[in-house]
């Protein structure tokens, strides 16, 4: 599923919701947007993420959060063996981000993270996930929570919160 860009609004009200992808190919590698099971251009106000099932996917599951985005929910949605989720922001602030009661099982390292000079991403919330053979790297973020989840089975350290300003981490459990 891939969502471009148009001006000054695109995907209001958009809603995936129930779809089930599994044994994806790499043929994203030769197109421009498809680089996750979700790819996102700028400017997506929104979007719900719903209820999904990915499994064994190649790709992550959301690819490119760029410029000029809000207003997202991506809850229960169950993603197994695919490289991970890569979240970004490239340029202009990007908020109200929430990843909530979803389950991540043998995804490697999930990110969200700012480009340097970039507005750090605000009021981020990842909350009651469970995330098993994963682990989580956020930085740059502001205003934002990472609470109730249960992150396990990682051979990294497995929430890492660096370089945010005022995030509340709290009541994770981590094994």
């Amino acid at each position: 599923v891939h969502f471009s860009s148009t001006r000054p609004k695109n995907g209001s009200t958009v809603t995936v919701r129930g779809n089930t992808v599994y044994r994806t190919n790499r043929r994203h590698l030769r197109m421009k947007h498809s680089q996750g099971v979700v790819t996102i251009s700028s400017d997506n106000y929104a979007i719900d993420i719903l209820d999904n099932v990915v499994e064994d996917a190649p790709v992550p599951f959301i690819a490119n959060f760029h410029h000029g985005m809000g207003q997202w929910r991506v809850r229960g949605n169950r993603v197994t063996g695919n490289n991970g989720k890569l979240k970004k922001n490239d340029r202009t602030p990007l908020a109200d981000i929430v990843f909530e009661e979803n389950e991540f099982h043998d995804v490697g390292t999930s990110r969200i993270f700012r480009k340097w000079l970039a507005e750090p991403v605000s009021r981020f919330r990842f909350d009651r996930n469970i995330v098993k053979g994963g682990s989580l790297e956020l930085k740059g973020l502001k205003d934002s929570s990472v609470k109730d989840n249960t992150v396990m089975g990682c051979r990294a350290v497995p929430i890492v919160v660096a370089d945010d300003s005022n995030v509340a981490v709290s009541g994770n459990q981590t094994r």
